[in-house]
């Protein structure tokens, strides 16, 4: 058979120099830094704490100038912060004095955190006063939650996004923080001095000498009313019930913030303060709140509602593929349900005494306890379950209209957040309502309505590593939604009943940093499903199934050559059973790529190309450019092309050079003719040494890539900066047998080496091997011999090797661990890659997060980045993939920050290097155009340069209004969301409004600075005309920097007057009242037996109700048609009234009757039980019964039984008559099932259907002698492990290694002095090998190995290995 190419890829692996901060004085005052570890605050057995204190930034304190007065004429001095607590470099800070003197609102109206203006202040004025910009960059960005008031229940309002803020009542209680648990009490841990300054512009400062110089301060959270706000006065007592004036009274400021300590120039260690009177309750808010009455209720209406948390889990699988000897999931995802729907935490209850009700609401914001209310009149409480009841009655399945959508926007504000799984992880809100019956002692006894609704985001993505060079990202993205009803069963269990809709948009991530094949691909479709309720098991309430398009794309070494399909799924099932399609497979071959036409080179965006047109930037799609940066500013750059005319088609290694803002032409480095891989680069002494590889002999399509690998002969290059030439090419290392891989560069600044390993196989897909690792350092002489760094037997899939700390270090990745110089440092549970060496530190990523490993610590950056990335000033740059298409993403290091897109082409980037000579750097990528309505998606590649990668973007993301208080001529608030999709702060933010018509409604301030990667809504004011119905209404965002794009978001306003009622005179007479101001058509009313999920027993039309007019309806002879509870004793209607226009308020659309009933006596049996059962049917049944069986046995059974059957068949049908048979009210006259009057013959215990196939999704990707199939398998059993043992040089030792196992959780090893394994010893473990110890003399020991994986909690083993025997002399 004829062997194709695949083409030889090599890895980008760009070693940096990150350029160190610039130490940044504090001011004349500012203390030297100490030496100083900070501490979270501590409280002695007498009640004293202690904080740390630092010093950062300056602001106005003391009178400094000697004129007598501290005012803004005086010197700014260092502020000092007490340490709250402290977690890694996050440092949360409170001032220790009061600094300055402000009105919690500027005008006397009711206002909360959010839009208060001494929030504006602190966050504008403060910032910009007390902080310079690298200090202000150090300051955190913090998601304040802002919490309603705990015993009154005043609105918290939104959560904000601040850097500078205020403490909460709940902050300011915590013990946590070394303050006083009880909140109502003076204490000392919450005085606080006001600095001259602050009492110079008014601030109050107590008389007493025992307090002299304590001041009141401000709490961020609400009194009584949203008009007052909570402060802690001159004694530490904390002051919430009444609270002080927001707009007449003055009261000192005493900021909080989080810091980055990561920064420590710009902060200094400032010793410690003490305070008495520490300790308390550690949950002081809600202590005084609860009574034991209280905590009862909340216990049994806890218990008698439905479990929502850790239902289970399962693992969602995708078609397999196989490259070679190896075969995965092109995805997988583990799916749960665990949503705390219904914890004590997230309801809030009305208990009405009078009438034993419990109206409970779920999902409202509260202190993260339940709230026990007991006014079922109050007017706040009324409308919150009235627009709960209309949300959840309305949705019927999903949030998925503007009207919809509205209602939950208005509620948004109230409602707390839910984070957890949903099959998929999921946040968002979910809110419902539930009212329920009560005895005398609080004990729930009935149910009369309820239900819940949510609307939530999918998100996230599960980095899935194959094997070293192949790497997949599985993500989603989308909703889950649904309606969940509630019900009482006869056990007074409230279940659920409903559907969670999935809705989810998936997308891979095909990527290989390989030398002979890259892999690339999509999805364009839907992942679909449900989670259905009543919950029986994961398997039997969970269905995903997939629909779209699966396109995989494999490069070979060729340029030219690859083999692309794509498949298109009308339904694949993904869940329960994988593999479920309508559709056969065509094979996928390779083929040659036509030559680009000039149709495709116009079609090429013209932003950003490296020259001047398209068909000069055109580059080999796998271009891999490399840069490295001079000191005067001229930068060299490498990448593999393969348009150079007469060079065979063979890739080759080219360089350019910038130089005064211009990129020069390509030239190659070596000119051979043979094939090049891509380089790593290094500046070293006036020269930038390049080393890749280079073929001895050319290329041809029938060679092999086993055959590619032993012609590739390790080179380096030499760059004469000052010539700008390469004036020598040297070999370090022939072409043979074994296949160096993971060339690199390292230096201590002095010395350089050249580095690279090699495995004795020749395996490019590190199957298996050993490993050597080998440094040659440059000399005067030149390149030395190669030196052996490390040898193992093992397969090393990936190391780098950098001047780490004071010393040469390897780092390697053998298995799913991460060993430097020889030392374990992590473990992984899916899988470790992609180490690197930078800036001294190490790199890696560890089951989908990346890792830095420094002064032997190992920190979680927590970013989830691709492998393709690279580190520079505090930020990680990397290759993002979303299906088909790919960008570069920023997200910066240590701070609260979300990734950014540097890049939004709607391309495929396949590589990317930083251009590093600025603060912000430069970036040369290359992109592919996308086009997946064709069979091939990718097209023409071209290289891009952006001379910075600041990108300043925002967009409005959502506009919601309340439907219900929407008017004409009058000032409408109107919740606007805007997101800075850049990666720049945006500064001075403003929103515009129009209408249809393109009049301006609105324009003006939305807020004063929006971090990158962060979202702000706020609330405007626009007015319509009285003529106003319907109307699209746009908003677009700017700011005082320069967009990429103008984007705009539109809605639809509409305003209604439409609202029927229904009310009950008494149990008899009901009355369907018109509140709306125009005519109700079409009324109707439907009743419903036993509640809102019961069956329908009666309909009635109403007819045309005039506005304010009432009709009255009889229910008498519907109670006839309702049935009795045995257990209540009462019948229950559930009645609703709807009418053809649309209704937003619809909590009184419904009510819940109900009426004591008497039984009704049970007959006598007319007909005694006859003392055997009947032979033949009574009466008629349905189907005659035959005289023989209806199916004659088989001769040969459909499928072979057992040689003999398990069971004996019987001569008479196998339930026999019990001695005392049941009588029936009423004999049947249908018998349930016919019976026969001869047993089988011959009963089988196998399937009578055939157990099916394999069944093949996806061909075979064929080239040289690897396969690439993909296929869906439905293989379960782990196949057996390949065990080898090897003694330790002294013979007291054995170590046990095996083969990884695709799929499995972990390896069970066990050992004995037995055949028959007698007194074994049993190991667990994840790793692949083990040592045994403390051997004795000539013993035999037999072993053997496992694996196991997971099925829910149980653990489901392979089969045992070969049993090895090996003797200790």
């Amino acid at each position: 058979m004829k062997r194709k190419t695949k083409r030889l890829l090599a890895r980008l692996l760009a070693l940096v120099m990150v350029l160190s901060l610039c130490e940044i004085t504090l001011g004349q005052s500012t203390p030297v830094k100490a030496a100083v570890t900070l501490q979270n605050p501590t409280t002695d057995g007498n009640g004293v704490t202690t904080w740390d204190c630092i010093y950062f930034g300056n602001y106005w304190q003391n009178d400094t100038n000697g004129d007598g007065k501290a005012d803004q004429n005086d010197q700014k001095e260092p502020i000092k912060w007490r340490v709250l607590s402290v977690n890694g470099n996050d440092a949360f800070l409170l001032a220790d004095k009061n600094l300055d003197d402000k009105l919690y609102n500027k005008e006397h109206t009711s206002v909360t955190w959010a839009t208060c203006t001494l929030r504006t202040w602190l966050n504008d004025t403060f910032l910009n006063t007390a902080f310079k910009s690298a200090e202000q960059a150090a300051i955190k960005n913090t998601i304040v939650v802002n919490e309603d008031h705990p015993s009154c229940g005043t609105e918290g309002g939104e959560n904000t996004n601040d850097k500078v803020y205020l403490l909460s009542i709940a902050e300011a209680s915590n013990t946590a923080y070394g303050f006083n648990g009880e909140f109502h009490a003076s204490s000392e841990t919450r005085e606080a001095k006001n600095t001259a300054y602050a009492e110079e512009c008014g601030a109050w400062m107590s008389p007493s000498t025992e307090y002299e110089g304590n001041g009141d301060w401000w709490l961020r959270s609400p009194g009584n009313s949203s008009a007052v706000a909570s402060s802690v006065v001159f004694d530490g007592l904390g002051v919430d019930s009444n609270g002080v004036d927001v707009g007449d009274v003055h009261v000192a400021v005493r900021p909080a913030l989080h810091l980055n300590l990561s920064s420590s120039t710009l902060w200094s260690y400032a010793g410690k303060v003490t305070a008495k009177g520490g300790g308390g309750s550690s949950q002081p808010t809600s202590t005084p709140y609860v009574s034991a009455e209280d905590k009862k209720y909340i216990t049994n209406i806890e218990k008698s509602l439905p479990n929502f948390s850790n239902l289970g889990s399962a693992e969602l699988k995708g078609p397999e593929i196989s490259i070679g000897n190896n075969t995965f999931n092109i995805f997988k995802q583990k799916m749960s349900m665990d949503l705390s729907f219904f914890d004590a935490a997230n309801m809030t209850v009305n208990i009405d005494a009078k009438n034993k009700t419990a109206e409970v609401l779920l999902g409202i914001k509260s202190n993260n306890r339940a709230t026990v209310k007991k006014d079922p009149n109050d007017t706040y409480w009324r409308k919150s379950y009235q627009e709960v009841k209309s949300l959840v009655k309305s949705c019927g399945g999903k949030v998925n209209t503007t009207k919809l959508w509205n209602q939950f926007s208005k509620l948004r504000g109230k409602l707390k957040k839910v984070n957890g799984s949903a099959a998929f992880h999921v946040n968002g809100n979910a809110v419902g309502y539930v009212k329920l019956k009560l005895d005398d002692n609080g004990s729930v006894i009935g149910f009369e309505e309820g239900g819940m609704t949510a609307a939530l985001e999918a998100g996230g993505s599960v980095k899935v590593p194959f094997w070293w060079i192949v790497y997949s990202e599985f993500g989603v993205s989308g909703s889950v939604d649904g309606k969940i009803c509630l019900t009482m069963n006869p056990q007074k269990v409230i279940t659920p009943s409903g559907e969670l809709n999935l809705a989810i948009k998936p997308h891979i991530a095909l990527g290989a940093d390989a030398v002979v094949i890259n892999i690339k691909g999509g999805i364009e479709g839907e992942i679909g499903g449900k989670a259905s309720f009543p919950w029986k098991s994961f398997s039997n309430s969970v269905s995903a199934y997939l629909t779209g398009k699966l396109y995989i794309q494999a490069d070979t070494s060729v340029p030219g050559l690859s083999g692309y399909k794509d498949w298109k799924f009308s339904r694949l099932e993904l869940y329960p059973n994988l593999g479920k399609t309508t559709k056969s497979i065509s094979k996928m071959t390779y083929k040659r790529s036509t030559p680009v036409t000039q149709k495709e080179i116009q079609s090429v965006k013209q932003s950003q190309n490296l020259l001047d047109s398209a068909q000069e930037s055109l580059v080999y799609e796998n271009a891999k450019p490399a840069i490295t940066t001079f000191a005067d500013g001229t930068a060299l750059m490498t990448y593999l092309d393969d348009t150079e005319e007469n060079y065979g088609g063979q890739t080759t290694l080219m360089y350019r050079l910038y130089q005064n803002g211009a990129w020069s032409d390509g030239k190659p480095v070596d000119k051979t003719g043979r094939l090049d891989t891509a380089a790593q680069m290094f500046s070293h002494n006036g020269f930038t040494y390049v080393m890749y590889e280079n073929s001895d002999v050319a290329i041809t399509e029938d060679m092999s890539e086993e055959e590619i690998l032993q012609h590739l002969t390790l080179k380096v290059a030499r760059y004469d900066e000052e010539s700008q030439t390469f004036d020598k090419v040297v070999t370090l290392r022939k072409a043979g047998k074994n296949w160096s891989y993971k060339y690199q560069f390292a230096s201590d600044g002095t010395d350089l080496y050249a580095v690279w390993g090699e495995n004795s196989s020749g395996d490019a897909l590190l199957e298996e091997g050993k490993t050597k690792i080998y440094r040659s350092k440059l000399t005067e002489d030149g390149w030395s011999a190669p030196e052996e760094l490390y040898r193992t037997n093992d397969t090393i899939s990936d190391f780098a090797y950098g001047y780490i700390g004071d010393e040469f270090s390897l780092a390697m990745v053998q298995g799913e661990t991460l060993l430097v110089n020889g030392e374990t440092i992590a473990t992984a549970d899916t899988g470790m890659q992609a180490v690197k060496c930078i800036d001294g530190k190490i790199y890696f990523i560890q089951d989908g997060t990346l890792m830095r490993y420094a002064g032997g610590e190992t920190e979680n950056l927590r970013i989830a980045c691709s492998s393709s990335y690279d580190v520079y000033e505090d930020a990680v740059y990397w290759i993002g993939q979303d299906n088909f298409n790919s960008e570069i993403y920023k997200q910066k290091i240590g701070e609260e920050s979300v990734a950014a897109a540097l890049t939004e082409d709607g391309g495929y980037v396949s590589g990317f290097a930083l251009l590093k000579n600025s603060e912000e750097p430069g970036v040369v990528y290359t992109e592919q155009e996308v086009d997946t309505s064709k069979e091939n998606p990718y097209g023409a590649t071209v290289l891009k340069y952006k001379d910075e990668t600041k990108r300043s973007q925002a967009e409005v993301t959502n506009i919601a209004y309340d439907v219900l208080s929407f008017g004409t001529d009058k000032e409408n608030p109107i919740l606007i969301t805007v997101s800075n999709t850049g990666t720049t702060d945006l500064n001075h933010v403003k929103i515009t409004v129009k209408d249809a018509s393109g009049n301006v409604l609105y324009e003006g301030p939305f807020v004063d600075k929006l971090a990158a990667g962060m979202q702000s809504e706020q609330e405007i004011l626009i007015s319509v005309p009285a003529d106003f119905t319907t109307s699209d209404i746009t908003a677009s965002v700017t700011s005082d920097e320069t967009f990429e794009q103008q984007l705009t978001a539109k809605q639809t306003i509409e305003t209604t007057t439409s609202d029927l009622a229904v009310t009950a005179k008494n149990n008899d007479l009901i009355t369907v009242t018109n509140n709306g101001g125009n005519e109700a058509e079409k009324v109707s009313f439907v009743v419903k037996d036993g509640g809102e999920n019961g069956n329908v027993i009666h309909t009635e039309t109403v007819g045309t109700l005039s506005s304010g007019q009432l009709k009255d309806i009889s229910l008498v002879e519907i109670w006839n048609k309702a049935t009795r509870n045995d257990i209540s004793g009462t019948k229950i209607l559930y009645l609703e009234v709807e009418q053809e226009e649309t209704e937003y308020e619809l909590w009184n659309n419904s009510i819940v009757l109900e009426k004591e009933v008497a039984p009704v006596a049970t007959p006598t049996p007319t007909i005694s039980p006859t003392p055997t059962p009947t032979v033949t049917p009574t009466a008629v049944p349905t189907k005659q019964p035959t005289a023989t069986p209806t199916v004659k046995p088989t001769a040969v059974p459909t499928v072979l039984p057992t040689s003999k059957p398990t069971v004996t068949p019987t001569a008479v049908p196998t339930k026999q008559p019990t001695a005392t048979p049941t009588p029936t009210v009423k004999p049947t006259t249908v018998p349930t099932v016919i019976p026969t009057l001869k047993p089988t013959i011959a009963p089988t215990i196998n399937p009578t259907i055939p157990p099916k196939k394999q069944l093949t999704v996806m061909p075979s990707i064929t080239s040289g002698n690897k396969n690439v199939t993909v296929k869906v398998s439905n293989k379960k059993t782990l196949p057996k492990v390949n065990l080898r043992v090897s003694k330790h040089k002294k013979g007291r030792k054995l170590v046990v290694r095996w083969n990884a196992v695709k799929g499995a959780k972990g390896y069970q090893l066990q050992y004995a002095l037995n055949k028959k394994f007698k007194k074994k010893k049993s190991i667990q473990t994840k790793k692949t090998k083990y040592t045994i110890k403390k051997l004795k003399k000539k013993k035999t020991y037999y072993i053997r190995v496992r694996a196991y994986k997971m099925n829910g909690k149980k653990k489901v083993y392979g089969k045992w290995s070969k049993v090895k025997a090996v003797k200790r002399k």
